[in-house]
């Protein structure tokens, strides 16, 4: 998955959100396999990555060893963290 671009005029509207969790549910139902190129989904997975969602993240590789999340209850919205605050880069790695 290669980027979320969400038009300026509808930023801060948790458009991007909705549509990560839009195609990260996609890809769970119909079985696909995905690599997370966008740093925006890269966050959003780290932020809520489930069992369900890691069997199907296959790559980049920095992001599959960081660090993991509880699961959260996805019935309340306002426990959702935000994705910004997941540093997906390791210390050392160069972007």
């Amino acid at each position: 998955m290669r980027s979320i671009i969400v038009p300026q005029e509808h930023k801060g509207q948790g458009l991007a959100r909705l549509l990560a969790e839009t195609a990260f549910t996609y890809a769970i139902i119909n079985n696909y396999y995905m690599y997370l190129t966008c740093v925006y989904l890269q966050k959003y997975y780290l932020a809520t990555k489930t069992i369900e969602l890691e069997e199907r993240v296959v790559g980049p590789k920095h992001i599959l060893e960081g660090p993991s999340s509880k699961a959260l209850d996805p019935d309340i919205i306002y426990e959702l963290p935000d994705p910004e605050e997941f540093d997906v880069f390791p210390e050392n790695h160069k972007k």
